[in-house]
């Protein structure tokens, strides 16, 4: 008697993990004319830096930072009096004061992995994954319509693949992960629902 298996996904293997981490504020002073501290700052993936004005007129401005990272350029000034940054990956940040550069300049370093503890949308959207193959497969808990763009990272926050798809009210969704070893990867998201970044261990 011969049996036929025919598997309709070949799991290999895709876990989701929530991140929790509890950030802290980290407060620099903004004056005339230095940001204080200005070097030695370590954070972590998740904090929150704030910049705090107490004299003259400045602006805290990113000039080197991770390639995933947001850049920033605000004023801190009596009309402007703080500015805030979520750190949401690790490296090397360095800024300046766009007025009184090179002079006024500062730097901060992040630790952990990316910060991925954003919550699904407010209407409880979320997805789910599985490996079958070369494909990584995304199933959402509600129909999309409109762009989704699929991002797959390593665990420091660098760019391994990004796709972007038009859907018609979907909930099943496939990207080629080819020549992606095992390992931990983040999946990110974003679509009309929201944005959702999620760890997945592929092995």
């Amino acid at each position: 008697m011969k049996n036929l298996f025919t598997p309709l996904f070949l799991i290999i293997s895709c876990t989701l993990f929530s991140i929790h981490a509890k950030a802290t504020v980290v407060m620099i002073e903004v004056k005339n004319y230095e940001f204080e501290p200005d070097e030695d700052v370590n954070v972590n993936v998740g904090d929150t830096i704030q910049w705090f004005w107490t004299e003259g007129f400045h602006t805290t401005t990113s000039t080197n930072i991770p390639l995933e990272a947001a850049p920033w350029d605000a004023e801190i000034s009596s009309s402007s009096t703080t500015f805030e940054y979520v750190v949401n990956f690790p490296g090397s940040y360095d800024y300046i004061c766009t007025p009184h550069a090179p002079g006024m300049a500062g730097h901060f370093t992040a630790t952990g992995g990316t910060n991925v503890s954003a919550p699904a949308s407010e209407g409880g959207w979320d997805f789910q994954c599985y490996v079958s193959g070369n494909e990584l497969l995304l199933t959402s808990s509600f129909p999309i319509s409109g762009v989704v763009e699929a991002r797959l990272l390593d665990i420091d926050g660098k760019l391994l693949k990004q796709v972007t798809r038009a859907a018609a009210s979907q909930t099943n969704f496939s990207f080629g992960i080819s020549n992606v070893p095992k390992g931990i990867y983040l999946v990110e998201i974003a679509s009309e629902l929201g944005r959702i970044t999620r760890k997945v261990a592929i092995q």
